[in-house]
This record gives structure tokens, C-alpha cells and sequence, in this order.
């Protein structure tokens, strides 16, 4: 199967089995973004690590990246 993953650059990629986590992993070879801060999309859903590739995307799919932004009320204390 020949995906495309697309983040600041657009990937492609041949796939015959595996799963999202695979993908990740391919994805932080080539950009150096850390799997875990990875968050995946295709045709608006998010894709879930442990999610078959065949079961989720057909030929040709192009899969959104997008990163786990930080973030939270921060609590200063002054003195």
C-alpha cells in the first residue's frame, strides 16, 4: 500500500502491514519528532496507535500530522 504522510513536508511511504505506531516511527526517522508527542488524522478522525494501517487507510490515503502542543495553567508564586 502507498500512503502519503503529511506534516511539514509530505512523505511518501510504502506500507504492506503494520500498524499507526509503525507510521510514527517512520515519521520520527525522517523529522526527528518524537513519536509520542505525534498526533495522526485521516479524513478528520484521529487514528489511534494500535489501529491496523490496512484497516484504517487504502492506497493513496494521505495522513495528517500534527504535534501534542504543552500547555496548562501555569502557576506562578511570587514572593
Amino acid at each position: 500500500m502507498h500512503i502519503f504522510l503529511r506534516s511539514q513536508n509530505l512523505y511518501p511511504v510504502d506500507v504492506e502491514d503494520g500498524t499507526v505506531s509503525d507510521l510514527k516511527d517512520i515519521l520520527e526517522a525522517k523529522e526527528g519528532i518524537s513519536a509520542e508527542e505525534q498526533i495522526l488524522y485521516h479524513g478528520g478522525n484521529q487514528l489511534q496507535d494500535d489501529e491496523d494501517i490496512t484497516d484504517c487507510l487504502v492506497d493513496g490515503a494521505t495522513v495528517d500530522v500534527t504535534v501534542r502542543l504543552l500547555g496548562g495553567n501555569a502557576k506562578f508564586m511570587v514572593p
